[in-house]
């Protein structure tokens, strides 16, 4: 198991504040050095955020810190408009890692899920701008993103881990 891979559609809006879904892929390898990569200008404006998810998914609970054993790359060719926000896609961000995690374990990976929220340090995600917005969008994509998640529905980082498993179940 060298490379694991997952895609995620990220809702975002325009500045005309409609919703929109934006393809990302993350692809992570099994390092010592836990480095993070980002190719395309999406991917760049996300560094910092990813590698926030990253560090806080950690360091809330012991089977997580798994994630520091890898090195990942984050890809998007998304290449319209200017991205002004990046703390909303902390939930995209959190469902992504949450596949990651469960091809380490390996688990099939949760297709379908999409989702907004700010995560916080303690692993609580707050209210992202533009909800409804970016839920219509991801409802009217092809992408097949059947399920919406939002902090009102999903609080916590155990919240959506439990989310994800019980979607498994369901198959």
């Amino acid at each position: 198991m060298n490379q694991l891979d997952t895609r995620i559609a990220l809702p975002a809006y325009d500045n005309a504040s409609r919703g929109l879904l934006i393809e990302l892929s993350i692809h992570a390898y099994k390092s010592p050095h836990h480095i993070v990569q980002s190719n395309g200008y999406l991917a760049r404006c996300l560094h910092k955020n990813f590698q926030r998810v990253l560090n806080i998914t950690a360091s809330i609970k012991t089977q997580w810190q798994v994630f520091k054993n890898y090195s990942y790359v984050i890809d998007s060719s998304f290449v319209g408009g200017v991205v002004c926000e990046t703390a909303s896609s902390s939930m995209g961000l959190s469902i992504g890692l949450f596949n990651l995690y469960r091809a380490m374990q390996y688990k099939s990976q949760i297709g379908g899920i999409t989702g907004t929220g700010i995560l916080r340090v303690n692993g609580c995600f707050d209210k992202a701008n533009l909800e409804c917005a970016k839920q219509t969008a991801a409802k009217a994509s092809d992408s097949g993103n059947e399920y919406f998640v939002v902090p009102e529905y999903c609080r916590h980082l155990f919240e959506l881990e439990h989310l994800m498993e019980t979607m498994d179940k369901e198959k």
